[in-house]
């Protein structure tokens, strides 16, 4: 067993797109995490935003939504 499998969720921050308002930008992520990804757990900050989930629902929403950025949280 390794260590991905012990652990399957994983947690990012997203940072909106040059444009995008916060309101705009978390409107976005809810819609389309209950569209293609709801068992995500999303998260506003100040700045952003978390998601957690397995890396598979957070790439399709990468997909989804390619001008957020997305980065793992270590």
């Amino acid at each position: 067993m390794t260590s991905e499998d012990a652990e399957p969720r994983r947690k990012y921050t997203v940072r909106y797109p040059s444009g995008v308002t916060a309101e705009e930008g978390i409107a976005l992520l809810e819609q389309t995490c209950a569209d293609i990804a709801p068992h995500l757990t999303l998260s506003e900050m100040a700045d952003g935003a978390t998601i957690e989930g397995e890396p598979w629902q957070v790439l399709s929403l990468c997909l989804a939504l390619p001008l957020f950025e997305m980065n793992e949280v270590r």
